[in-house]
Formats: structure tokens, C-alpha cells, sequence
């Protein structure tokens, strides 16, 4: 029998994201993080932002929508390619020096989903999904949409989040193996991955 379980197929798709991928520019990451030297909260860390990257890299999202944006290094990955990016963060303000197509809000999640239109590619959650979300990501969802969850581990928010989406027509991949951050020189990511249902080609 032909065992296909969930460790398997995330595995094999991180190898495909993986393939190829090129470096981030780090001096970037670390301007951002000079945004908040103090670490008042905690960050996105370097594995999970070349997870990211490796996402955003292979399918190249058009429009991206963001909860938590903190200092922005998550939001530098997934504007990283152009795309119109929107981000809200509550509990932080800060200004971030990246000139690209980002629109930063103050704001919950809910508030931010309410003033967007049409629909979005890519959604990256880095906070926790509110109870009034869902009938807006329904408006904002297509079903080729990917959704990127971060601190996807134990009982952090990634895990809580995932158990708030619908996974009827949907596959949740698993935060990538530590052989494939390591080629960065870097530790483990913690960054997961839910996809429209996969359909398998000839090659």
C-alpha cells in the first residue's frame, strides 16, 4: 500500500519550494530589526523567514494579506516580489523603511479584511484569527488562495489558527525539515502551509 501521510507530502513539497532558492539579502532583515532592538515581543525567526521566502519565491502571489506585522521582516519577505501586500498590526505602529507596494494598518485583522475588496492570493497570519474574520475571509478567499501560518508548533497560534480554517477542500503542509534550513545555515523554521487540494501530474 502506497502510504501517503501528511510528514510525506510536506516533505516532498518543501523540496519542491525549496529547489533552487536563492538567499534573502539579510542586511535588510536586520534594518527591521533595528526597528525594535529591545525585542518587546517576540519576531519572526530567520528559518521561518527563508520558509517564507521559498514560498512566496515559487508561487509569486499577486496580492497579499498579513496579521502581524511587528517590525516587518515577514512583510519584506512577502512584498519581496512586488505584490500588493496589506498588513495590520494593533499593538505596534512602526513605519517601515521598505519602499515597495505595502499598505500598513493599525487596526485589527477584522477591521483590515472589512476595507479590502476583490480577493487575495496569499493571506500570512502571524496573530491570531478573530471569530469576526471568517465571514470576511470567505469574501476575500479564492480556492487556489494559500494561507502561511507562523509559529506552527505545540499550542502557539500557528497550530490554534490552522484549527480555524476549513480543511475540507484544503491540505495543511508541515513546517519544512531542518536539512533544508540548513543549507542557509540556519535552525528550524516553524513556518506551515495550507494549500488548495494537490493534484498530481504525469512528471
Amino acid at each position: 500500500m502506497l502510504n501517503l501521510n501528511r510528514k510525506r507530502v510536506s516533505r516532498a513539497i518543501w523540496d519542491t519550494l525549496f529547489a533552487d532558492l536563492p538567499d534573502l539579502p539579510w542586511h535588510m532583515i536586520e534594518r527591521l530589526e533595528a526597528l525594535d532592538p529591545a525585542r518587546r515581543t517576540g519576531s519572526t525567526n530567520h528559518a521561518s523567514l527563508i520558509a517564507l521566502w521559498a514560498v512566496v519565491r515559487y508561487y509569486q502571489p499577486d496580492r497579499i494579506a498579513e496579521v502581524g506585522t511587528y517590525i516587518g521582516k515577514s512583510t519584506f519577505v512577502l512584498s519581496r516580489l512586488g505584490a500588493d501586500t496589506h498588513t495590520c498590526d494593533m499593538s505596534h505602529d512602526f513605519k517601515l523603511p521598505i519602499a515597495t507596494r505595502i499598505t500598513q494598518y493599525n487596526t485589527t485583522s477584522t477591521e483590515m479584511f472589512a476595507k479590502l475588496d476583490g480577493k487575495i492570493d496569499l493571506l500570512h497570519l502571524d496573530g491570531r484569527l478573530q471569530p469576526d474574520d471568517k465571514p470576511h475571509l470567505e469574501r476575500l478567499f479564492m480556492p487556489s488562495t494559500i494561507i502561511t501560518l507562523d509559529d506552527f508548533e505545540g499550542i502557539e497560534k500557528g497550530v490554534w489558527n490552522a484549527m480555524q480554517i476549513d480543511l475540507s477542500q484544503r491540505i495543511l503542509v508541515y513546517p519544512p525539515e531542518r536539512h533544508l534550513t540548513e543549507r542557509f545555515a540556519l535552525g528550524d523554521a516553524t513556518t506551515a502551509i495550507i494549500l488548495p487540494n494537490l493534484r498530481l501530474t504525469p512528471q
